[in-house]
C-alpha cells in the first residue's frame, strides 16, 4: 500500500512540476525589474538557481536594451535582500540552536 503512493506521488510530480516552473518562469518574466527580488530570496534560500540571476538579466536586457542597467542594478538589489534575509534567518536560527545544544559556560 505504502509503495503503491509513493509511486502515484511521484506521478504527480512528475505530471505538475514542468506546469508549475513555467508558471512561475512566466510570472517573474512579467515582473520584470522586480522580479528580480523573489529571484534573488529564492537564489540565496535552500533552493539554489545558478545562473537564474544571470539569464533573467541577459533575456531581459537583450528585449530593452535602454533598461539594461536598471535590470543590473535591480538584480544586485535582489541578490542583496537575498543574501540578507538568509544570513539573519541563520544566525537567529544559529544562537537560538547552539544555546540549546550547550550550555551558556562551554560558549
Amino acid at each position: 500500500m505504502l509503495t503503491s503512493n509513493v509511486m502515484v506521488a511521484r506521478q504527480i510530480i512528475v505530471i505538475v512540476a514542468p506546469t508549475v516552473a513555467r508558471s512561475v518562469r512566466r510570472w517573474i518574466f512579467h515582473l520584470g525589474g522586480l522580479g528580480f527580488i523573489p529571484l534573488g530570496l529564492l537564489d540565496s534560500s535552500v533552493i539554489p538557481l545558478p545562473g537564474s540571476m544571470d539569464i533573467l538579466t541577459i533575456v531581459l536586457s537583450a528585449r530593452k536594451k535602454e533598461l539594461w542597467l536598471y535590470y543590473a542594478l535591480m538584480a544586485t538589489i535582489g541578490s542583496v535582500i537575498g543574501g540578507y534575509t538568509t544570513y539573519r534567518l541563520a544566525r537567529k536560527g544559529g544562537k537560538e540552536t547552539l544555546e540549546r545544544k550547550f550550555s551558556a559556560r562551554a560558549l
